[in-house]
């Protein structure tokens, strides 16, 4: 049938959060994911979202933020799951990863994070052993410095990330 998804078929948006500013507004970034999260429900390409982020900087946390956003573009509240725990991308996606399997959703897994996250997502993933696809909203605007900034951070966190999973191979 024409515009039902089967079982097997069901994809989960995992949406990773970022900063909130103070007074409880979505940074930049975080608005961008969220967004993004929501055309890919409006195109039908997923079935239910996990919105994941503590309260770090401001409240609320990362994930009632975008809930906010998800809600406003349309998402009805039975396709949101919330996942307000996670500090990191590790513990975003281990901690999304048995929310998912505790209400039986652990399908095709969408993690929506901006392109340059990406494949330190999928390494992280991996070690954890979670098949995910990344889906990224278009880059923002960025200066050389800014841009140079967030690639060179993101660099030093995959370098990390790399070495973790050697150790963790170590003691297998």
């Amino acid at each position: 049938m024409e515009g039902q998804i089967r079982e097997r078929d069901r994809s989960v948006a995992l949406v990773l959060g970022a900063m909130v500013l103070e007074g409880g507004l979505a940074s930049p970034a975080l608005r961008r994911r969220a967004v993004h999260a929501v055309r890919l429900w409006q195109a039908g390409k997923i079935d239910a979202m996990v919105l994941s982020g503590a309260e770090r900087w401001h409240a609320p946390s990362e994930a009632a933020v975008m809930a906010v956003i998800c809600r406003a573009g349309g998402v009805p509240e039975q396709a949101l799951m919330l996942e307000e725990a996670a500090r990191d991308t590790a513990e975003n996606l281990a901690l999304s990863r048995v929310l998912l399997e505790q209400r039986g959703e652990a399908g095709r897994v969408i993690v929506v994070t901006d392109a340059f996250h990406g494949p330190r997502v999928r390494m992280i993933a991996r070690r954890l052993g979670m098949q995910v696809e990344v889906s990224s909203p278009p880059e923002p605007h960025m200066s050389l410095r800014g841009a140079t900034r967030q690639y060179g951070r993101e660099g030093g966190a995959i370098l990390r990330e790399w070495w973790r999973s050697l150790r963790a191979a170590r003691h297998i």
